[in-house]
């Protein structure tokens, strides 16, 4: 019994790593991103002669075409969809050494992007670094922007950086764009081009309203992550351009407006980047941290003269220690002091009884003085409070 079972292993393994070749052939077929069809002929060449072989094909093509994963296209097969060929890919890495993923792998899930992660997050686990090949699935080359501001945060100013949302990750990564076509790191003269548009697209600002910071730009980084779109274990190339001398103010009617299909946007403190959350509860991409860590602070130039604040409101406090510094509050707290002590002169002079026509005449004019003030302090603060715009 115990051969017997020995026996069916190692065919279910020669099998397994002949699924893996078919699948990985069926993969590696796209360019770019569509997937081209492989002949039945050659398929059929890959697998022993013989009628066991042909028939395990056959049934794994059959259930691969009743998930969607493959269709026929005359002679030949081709893989689904873009997202399919990532599954098949995945797939393959698994097959090929005859590896299991993990129980019931896929559960109810229908989405492809859903069962690639599934096979990815698996093929990442660093027990199974000698079974299962390693190497990204995907490729995807991004160019990142990074502007920089000063604004209130935690009662004191502090350097802040321009994000924007991803709906399809569900996270604030730094203004920028991945290029449509699949292909490797570009050159840097074309990737300056992109990130003139992704300027012009993302924050309606024309080339002549600001500068590229070239000498401090690092060169392009490469990081490795599983996307949050196909599911596939993808390596990521980044090039970073800095900007200065942004002419206008950011404003949210005019630049960190929505209606172009970008945005939210949000300023992001150094800590908050690090920690890949705001104090607000929004979650930051992973990138945007690996990518800060290679710029020093105090070489980043502050590019906006003033830009607008669009975040969620919170509470008083919060919103008190995000406009003023614990200096600014203390100095109100002294003009109220001797506001009221203006207020209190005229009664204190009454209670004293003191007959002196000057000290009398001062009081009165304190008195009309400490009204002046005290309605002049209460709209500079209500203006300073309620409007988000920052100049610092």
């Amino acid at each position: 019994m115990l051969d017997s079972r020995r026996a069916i292993l190692e065919s279910v393994k020669d099998v397994s790593s002949t699924l893996g070749l078919v699948a990985s052939l069926l993969y590696s077929s796209k360019r770019g991103k569509v997937p081209f069809s492989v002949p039945l002929a050659e398929l059929i060449s890959h697998t022993e002669d013989s009628d066991f072989q042909h028939g395990v094909l056959h049934g794994a093509l059959a259930i691969l075409y009743a998930m969607g994963a493959v269709r026929f296209d005359g002679d030949g097969v081709a893989a689904g969809s873009r997202d399919s060929g990532f599954f098949l890919g995945g797939l393959s890495k698994f097959l090929d050494k005859s590896v299991a993923a993990i129980d019931d792998p896929l559960d109810d899930k229908r989405d492809f992007a859903k069962v690639t992660r599934v096979f990815e997050t698996a093929r990442g686990r660093k027990d199974q670094q000698v079974e299962v090949d390693q190497q990204p699935l995907h490729h995807r080359h991004i160019v990142n922007i990074v502007v920089k501001a000063r604004m209130k945060r935690e009662w004191q100013l502090k350097d802040v950086y321009l994000h924007e949302y991803d709906d399809d990750w569900k996270q604030y990564h730094l203004i920028g764009e991945a290029l449509r076509e699949e292909c490797s790191a570009t050159d840097l003269e074309s990737d300056i081009g992109f990130a003139h548009s992704i300027m012009q697209a993302h924050l309606r600002l024309r080339s002549t309203q600001y500068d590229f910071h070239r000498s401090i730009n690092p060169p392009v980084k490469c990081l490795e992550h599983i996307s949050e779109t196909s599911g596939a274990y993808t390596e990521y190339s980044y090039r970073l351009f800095v900007v200065e001398n942004i002419d206008p103010s950011l404003s949210v009617n005019s630049h960190l407006r929505e209606e172009t299909g970008h945005g939210p946007y949000r300023w992001f403190t150094r800590e908050e980047i690090l920690n890949c959350c705001s104090a607000q509860g929004e979650l930051i991409i992973f990138s945007t941290p690996a990518l800060l860590k290679h710029l020093e602070p105090a070489d980043t130039p502050v590019c906006v003269r003033g830009a607008d604040d669009p975040r969620h409101r919170t509470s008083i406090l919060k919103e008190l220690g995000y406009r003023f510094s614990k200096r600014q509050l203390a100095g109100a707290a002294l003009i109220l002091a001797f506001l009221l002590a203006l207020q209190l002169l005229p009664r204190v002079v009454g209670l004293l009884q003191i007959s002196d026509p000057a000290l009398i005449g001062f009081a009165a004019w304190a008195q009309i003085v400490s009204t002046i003030f005290t309605v002049g302090s209460a709209l500079v603060l209500a203006a300073r409070a309620l409007l988000p715009r920052h100049e610092d």
